[in-house]
C-alpha cells in the first residue's frame, strides 16, 4: 500500500496513460509526482486517504489528464483548499465520481457555507468573504445537502 507519491515518482514514464492509485492509503501527492508523463489521459486518486493538495497540484495535471477521480478521501474542507474549489468548478467534466467527492466531516460544509476566508493566509477572517465556499458549497455538497 501506498501511502506517498514524492517529487517526480512517475518521471520519465513518458508513454503513461493511465495511473491507478485508487485503493491505498495516500496521504500526500507531491505536486510535481507527474512530472514528464505527457501522454497521461486517466489519473486515479480516488478511495485513499488524502486531505489535502498542494497548491496548484491539479493545474499541472490538468495540462495531460482529461478523466480525475477524487472521491473518497477524507478532504479536509479548509480555507486552505480554495484553489481545488475553483479547480473542482472550472473542470466537472472531468470529474468521475463528483458527487462523491466530499469533505470529511459534512458537519463542516454548513460552516464553511457561512465562514469567512483570507486569501492571504488561509484563515478564517471577519473582513473578507470568498465566493469559493459557495462554489465548494456545491460542489462537494452534493450529497451532503
Amino acid at each position: 500500500m501506498l501511502t506517498t507519491v514524492e517529487e517526480k515518482t512517475f518521471a520519465g514514464l513518458t508513454t503513461l496513460e493511465i495511473l491507478a492509485l485508487d485503493n491505498n492509503v495516500l496521504t500526500s501527492f507531491h505536486r510535481l509526482a507527474l512530472a514528464g508523463t505527457h501522454q497521461l489521459s486517466r489519473l486515479y486518486l480516488n478511495d485513499n486517504k488524502l486531505k489535502t493538495l498542494e497548491n496548484n497540484t491539479l493545474q499541472y495535471i490538468e495540462s495531460i489528464a482529461y478523466i480525475i477521480d477524487l472521491s473518497h478521501n477524507q478532504w479536509e474542507c479548509t480555507c486552505n483548499l480554495q484553489w481545488l474549489a475553483k479547480w473542482v468548478k472550472g473542470n466537472e467534466e472531468r470529474m468521475i465520481n463528483l458527487e462523491k467527492t466530499t469533505c470529511l466531516d459534512p458537519k463542516t460544509l454548513p460552516v464553511m457555507l457561512e465562514s469567512k476566508c483570507d486569501p492571504s493566509n488561509g484563515a478564517n477572517s471577519v473582513d473578507e468573504h470568498s465566493i469559493w465556499i459557495n462554489v465548494l458549497g456545491i460542489v462537494l455538497g452534493i450529497v451532503s445537502v
